[in-house]
């Protein structure tokens, strides 16, 4: 994405009127666009409170009752802004300050164009990563906020990484944290006979194979002795290389709809049997019905019913 096409806002705070006018033929050939100069930093602080620009080149010293970096720290308490210090000076503690306030950098008077246009380019990707990143965490917590089962990563060896989700309510773990919990190993939960039999051969294809995974769903018993039914997926994450790096994983407590299907087949099953019942009965019901017809006629006599076989 190109920068310079969105209209990027700079605002530029600098006492010396012959330096901000500089910065703004810069920054105008740049393909940005000056919010506006300020040169105090009271006037500073109305302009952002007016109009938030997306960057701040802001003078470290300023003929005003406040600096630069008291300006700095004023603003980006209340503003997401970027700052690139200006300076003429290299004073360790004025420096010291300066880095407090979380500046992406500082430009040191007298500086190349160029210079300035790569650290303004940089300080804006950085600032776009960040707001992206941003927007994934905040969508990654919602969904994990709607999400009704343990969600986890890994290392290799199984050892828990991170792990979200009613780790206790699922497992029935009582006592001690949420990470002792999540240390519960799940196979050691289901049943023998329903365990994979090549355990420790698909572990390893999960350790070595890339996007190797597992998808089941099995009994376990909790700690507290309740059986209940959960389903698992599991696949390793790569690097650029394709080789395994960590684990990530769902438990889902699918109790509920496993109930439901019982529910739902055995009713299934008991019409069936009804069916077969009724029909069982309607067929010997015909053939009694035929065996009085043949007995009326022997007898000479109308049969009574008619009977379609």
């Amino acid at each position: 994405m190109d920068m310079k096409k969105e209209k990027v806002k700079i605002l530029i705070v600098e006492d010396d009127r012959l330096m901000a006018e500089c910065l703004e033929q810069f920054l105008l050939g740049f393909g940005y666009e000056v919010s506006g100069i300020v040169y105090s930093g009271e006037d500073a602080i109305k302009s952002v409170k007016e109009n938030v620009p997306d960057l701040i080149l802001m003078d470290i010293v300023l003929d005003s009752k406040m600096d630069g970096i008291d300006v700095a720290e004023k603003i980006c308490s209340e503003h997401d802004v970027t700052v690139i210090y200006l300076t003429a000076y290299s004073d360790g503690d004025k420096l010291e300050r300066a880095r407090k306030t979380g500046p992406f950098g500082y430009v040191i008077k007298p500086f190349e164009k160029r210079e300035l246009e790569v650290i303004i380019a940089a300080a804006l990707y950085k600032k776009r990563d960040e707001r992206y990143l941003k927007d994934i965490e905040n969508r990654c917590s919602f969904c994990l906020e709607k999400f009704h089962g343990i969600i986890y990563r890994s290392d290799l060896n199984f050892m828990p990484i991170f792990v979200h989700g009613p780790i206790e309510e699922i497992a029935g773990y009582k006592g001690g944290s949420s990470l002792d919990a999540s240390r519960i190993n799940l196979e050691d939960m289901i049943p023998v006979e329903e365990r994979i039999t090549n355990l420790p051969e698909t572990m390893e294809k999960l350790r070595t194979i890339a996007d190797f995974s597992i998808e089941r769903e099995c009994r376990i018993m909790r700690q507290d002795k309740q059986v209940r039914w959960v389903r698992q997926f599991v696949k390793n994450v790569c690097d650029d290389f394709g080789k395994p790096i960590f684990l990530q994983g769902i438990i889902c407590d699918i109790t509920e709809r496993k109930n439901l299907e019982e529910v739902h087949n055995k009713t299934l099953a008991d019409l069936k049997t009804f069916v077969n019942i009724t029909f069982i009965r309607e067929s010997k019901m015909i053939d009694l019905k035929q065996e009085v017809n043949m007995l009326s006629v022997e007898l000479g006599r109308k049969a009574p019913y008619d009977v379609i076989s």
